[in-house]
């Protein structure tokens, strides 16, 4: 052997050698790694009861304040801040700690660790700073004088207050988005603490939306800058139409700098002669010519029309043209419903009719919907609905404190979210104030807050819509690239009628129609509308029975119709794919024609999908 081919061999050999000391030293290496990572998994979930236990006493203590519209909930929260302050400091520090801060950074167990961290440190921004801003505002205005005498309010307190209630709610809302747009922990102790935050805070997050927005609004309807005069339009949904219902009645409403009074409501057979309201070609092509009810678009159905804006200029039509003059000041349209007035009885207290009824917060929605038809003559219900506005909507800001003033902030907040209330104005900035608010209804129209409309009109001249319940379901698929979002949407409708019930129905209820056979029949002129910015896809109803699905235009916007047929025992089914604008910020809703009760009746899944 050569000397070169020697010195090789040898060196081979050496390099052979040198490699299991340098496998051996990684392995090491990498089992010191993991053990010094499993010894800081262990400490950080030992630490996470910790957090756990820190959370859930916070959440504990503020479970009074998920009823925000009511004033010893707010003293209670005041008294409780300091140790809920504690509580939140004592998990986000331990939540930031050098083994949280290492293993945030490592694969698949980091996100649940940023989501701890997240969580933690939004709780406790929102308990030092955006809810004792809160607290301070509505504890400051509670000490002010807001009754003056009869039904007059003392306006200038809630000006004051204003500034100091926005800044609040704005904060508040900023800090529940950031803790919505955290990742979902997989960790089970956590996810729990994850989900119990994510309800409370976003319960409260609405509630205290809802009083901020009521305070925006109630300065400009109560006359602080002059005399206002607004039209209430009572409609009932148990003859439905997109905004609500056919219209039963119409009163005034006049305010000057918190002083209010209510003229007397004019039911429908006293606002004729009927003829149709200003309308555009797709309204009436929609809603006369291609409807099987041929609808005239007189003053009963102006409610036909989705947006609160057009039953507001219709209004100012038969206004200034049928019922008064041109020269009659109209300042704003407010809308009502059977169920807002049985929303606001439950705050203010019973009241009793002529005849000696007692309608209160749980039996006014179904006296309005259905009992005053079957157990009153025809010539007779109007005026019933007539009795009811004046009194509860009287006995709204009679004797009015800040106690009261919260439970009736709230009710407006989420009556108009349900479009149980809704109103404009026809003063521009007046207005932009309101829809800002969220109290002027509308078809879709924001990218950055997607819903979807379905909107009904009864095709059967009935008070059937009492027996249709309505309910849908959200689900979240995906987060797409370019930042829409995709779901999937099942909307159903149900008639409760059974035979018994409606056998003895007149035909008033049950449907003047020319077959005996269709008594008691759902016939649902429906509008379906994407998202604004977005799209619908793959929509199809199954159950009951339903023309073909037309793609249809209204007033510059995309819809779509068909005619669903429910009989007695019947259910009909709407589902579709939903793809939101890419501006999209928070989770598709839904806008429909308000339900026969409080609520949404919606089923939200989006554990799939986060907003941005």
């Amino acid at each position: 052997m050569s000397r070169h081919a020697s010195a090789a061999h040898s060196q081979q050999t050496r390099t052979k050698r040198k490699w299991p000391w340098i496998v051996l030293a990684v392995v090491a290496v990498v089992l010191a790694l993991a053990i010094w990572l499993g010894v800081l998994a262990m400490q950080v979930f030992r630490e996470s009861k910790q957090v756990q236990q820190h959370e859930q006493k916070a959440m504990s203590l503020v479970t009074s304040f998920t009823h925000a519209d009511n004033m010893s909930s707010i003293a209670k929260l005041s008294d409780q801040l300091p140790q809920v302050q504690q509580e939140t400091q004592a998990a986000e520090q331990i939540a930031h700690g050098s083994s949280w801060n290492t293993l945030a950074h490592v694969p698949w167990i980091g996100g649940d660790i940023q989501a701890v961290q997240g969580m933690t440190s939004t709780l406790n921004s929102l308990m030092s700073q955006s809810v004792p801003d809160l607290v301070h505002a509505v504890t400051t205005l509670s000490d002010a004088h807001l009754a003056n005498n009869g039904n007059q309010i003392n306006l200038q307190p809630i000006l004051e207050a204003q500034p100091a209630i926005e800044k609040a709610n704005t904060s508040f809302q900023e800090q529940v988005q950031q803790y919505n747009e955290l990742p979902t922990p997989h960790i089970e102790k956590i996810r729990s603490v994850y989900d119990e935050g994510h309800e409370k805070i976003n319960t409260i997050g609405t509630t205290v939306n809802r009083l901020a927005s009521t305070f925006k609004i109630l300065p400009d309807m109560l006359g602080a800058d002059g005399p206002q005069t607004y039209a209430i339009v009572a409609m009932t949904q148990s003859e439905m139409r997109s905004s609500a219902g056919l219209v039963g009645s119409v009163g005034q409403l006049n305010t000057d700098n918190g002083t209010i009074k209510i003229d007397d409501f004019r039911p429908n057979v006293q606002l004729g002669p009927y003829h149709a309201a200003q309308h555009t070609d797709d309204e009436w092509r929609i809603f006369n010519t291609e409807s099987p009810l041929h609808m005239s678009l007189d003053v009963r159905d102006i409610g036909a029309f989705p947006d609160t804006k057009r039953v507001a200029e219709s209004v100012a039509d038969f206004w200034h043209n049928d019922w008064h003059d041109q020269n009659t000041k109209l300042d704003g349209v407010i809308v009502v419903d059977p169920v807002f007035l049985q929303m606001i009885i439950n705050v203010t207290g019973p009241i009793t009719l002529h005849d000696g009824t007692v309608l209160n917060g749980s039996n006014t929605a179904e006296f309005l919907l259905n009992k005053a038809y079957i157990n009153y003559p025809l010539d007779q219900t109007d005026e019933l609905f007539s009795q009811v506005a004046e009194q509860s909507i009287d006995q709204m800001f009679g004797t009015i404190d800040m106690a009261k003033l919260m439970q009736v902030g709230n009710v407006l907040g989420q009556a108009a979210s349900e479009r149980h209330f809704s109103m404009y104005s026809f003063n521009a900035d007046v207005e932009k104030t309101i829809k800002a608010a969220g109290f002027t209804a509308s078809t879709p129209d924001s990218e950055q807050n997607p819903t979807v409309g379905v909107y009904f009109n009864e095709q059967n001249p009935s008070k059937i819509g009492w027996y249709l319940d309505r309910s849908s379901k959200i689900t979240s698929k995906q987060c797409n690239a370019d930042g829409s979002q995709s779901y999937h949407v099942e909307y159903t409708i149900h008639n409760t009628l059974t035979e018994d019930e409606l056998a003895p129905l007149p035909a008033y209820v049950a449907g003047v129609t020319r077959s005996w056979k269709n008594r008691g029949q759902g016939l649902e002129l429906t509008a379906i509308y994407p998202p604004k910015g977005g799209s619908i896809s793959d929509l199809t109803i199954t159950g009951g029975n339903h023309t073909d699905i037309k793609q249809e235009k209204m007033n510059g916007k995309q819809l779509y119709t068909s005619v669903i047929s429910v009989m007695p025992g019947e259910t009909a089914t709407i589902s579709f794919d939903v793809q939101t604008s890419p501006q999209a910020k928070s989770q598709l809703k839904i806008d429909q024609t308000p339900l026969n009760k409080p609520g949404s009746g919606t089923d939200v899944d989006i554990s799939s999908c986060k907003t941005k």
